[in-house]
């Protein structure tokens, strides 16, 4: 796609970092993640919707170039190819939505083959309507930051909580889905705005990690 050439990558690229800027602005713990870790998208996002060949296209490349970061919110996506998860330098991966509408990713499930990706350390899969969660992410090595908001799930899925996660963003409803975050227990950052609850579950007491 003309937005996703060499030669634009070429142009962002700055060999005094890893990459010269990060071309999305998104209030997330991705994007925490983001500014810590120095991750940037090493291209042009531009938010319109992707083709199956425009995606694996830039599938392909990000495989080739090892990409350390992939933002494929908002592209009107209903399914991940297999693709994707052979692109194993990945340590920031946007799948979900942002706060915009338009062009919504509308994906049900995610692949038991992310467990392919090793090195990925932050994950956004907001405002994916209570997609399915294989047993593979709770198996992720280095997952540590997780943004589920707007997921809205009325059970929070036990493979979500894996024991690595030092950072949540997620809606509760109710005070017994935030005792099962409690259950992540070396947890620094809970993030549940927006939750229906009436009280702090005495749990939380348990995590003498938790700072925010």
């Amino acid at each position: 796609p003309n937005y996703c050439t060499r030669k634009i990558m070429e142009s962002l690229y700055d060999k005094n970092d890893e990459y010269r800027e990060y071309s999305v602005n998104k209030y997330t713990i991705g994007s925490t993640f983001s500014k810590q870790k120095r991750l940037f998208l090493p291209y042009i996002r531009k938010y319109e919707k992707l083709t199956e060949e425009e995606l694996i296209h830039i599938l392909n490349i990000a495989k080739e170039e090892k990409w350390t970061a992939l933002d494929l919110s908002n592209c009107g996506l209903t399914s991940l190819p297999d693709e994707l998860w052979e692109v194993t330098s990945l340590r920031l991966l946007y799948i979900g939505n942002g706060y915009s509408r338009q062009l919504m990713n509308r994906i049900s499930e995610i692949s038991e083959k992310i467990l392919n990706l090793n090195n990925l350390e932050a994950l956004s899969i907001a405002e994916m309507k209570a997609p399915h969660i294989p047993p593979a992410m709770k198996k992720l090595p280095k997952l540590t930051y997780l943004d589920c908001f707007g997921c809205f799930f009325e059970k929070i899925p036990y493979n979500l909580l894996n024991h690595r996660i030092r950072a949540i963003g997620i809606e509760c409803a109710n005070a017994e889905q935030f005792k099962r975050l409690c259950t992540i227990k070396k947890i620094r950052e809970i993030y549940i705005t927006g939750s229906d609850i009436d009280c702090i579950p005495e749990e939380i007491g348990q995590l003498s990690s938790l700072r925010t």
